[in-house]
């Protein structure tokens, strides 16, 4: 990077107790311990997407994630139509 440099408000850290860590990418062992946590369900990553937002809205879910409305928001594109045939 050029520019390692980021800001951030220390009162959103403090009051919303957030934790920062860095990461270097992870070797192929950890993406496999991370799929069994899941697929146990030891890490319940349903709860962490709380808002679904369609592909035409997508300018809203920047503004949720800014406002700190949503832990996780996941843009869907409207499902594909199906051909009659």
């Amino acid at each position: 990077k050029t520019d390692p440099t980021i800001t951030c408000d220390s009162n959103v850290v403090h009051y919303r107790q957030l934790h920062i860590h860095g990461a270097n990418g992870s070797a192929p062992e950890h993406n496999k311990r991370a799929l069994q946590y899941i697929s146990t369900g030891q890490v319940p990553v349903k709860d962490l997407i709380t808002r679904h937002i369609p592909l035409d809205d997508v300018l809203d879910a920047f503004q949720i994630v800014k406002k700190g409305e949503a832990i996780k928001v996941t843009v869907e594109p409207a499902p594909a139509e199906v051909s009659a045939r």
